[in-house]
């Protein structure tokens, strides 16, 4: 089942997880300054093993960072603004579309 499918992490990072990475369907909350990092740092791995991630209202969100990180940005789906109307929708859509959603 989907949800029993885990998606790899970087080798430091995995042991911070009881299953040795991001179980499908999760939550991750990464607040302060560095959440963007964190996130990259987070979804890294599983995008370049073939996992899409989207990342939703971050207009802001560094493109090169992702690369630097070793995210294939062909894998990334960016939709920087998002009216508030409609974001519950947009992470809906998204969230049964890709493997990882960064908001």
């Amino acid at each position: 089942m989907a949800h029993d499918r885990i998606l790899p992490v970087l080798p430091g990072l995995a042991a911070l997880f009881p299953d040795g990475g991001l179980r499908r369907g999760s939550v991750l909350h990464c607040p302060g300054p560095s959440a963007p990092s964190a996130a990259m740092a987070l979804s890294a791995e599983a995008t370049r093993s073939g996992s899409w991630t989207a990342v939703i209202g971050m207009a802001g969100f560094g493109l090169a960072a992702a690369a630097e990180w070793g995210m294939p940005l062909e894998r990334v789906i960016g939709v920087p603004e998002v009216p508030v109307e409609h974001l519950t929708t947009v992470l809906a859509a998204l969230s049964d579309g890709v493997d990882i959603v960064i908001a």
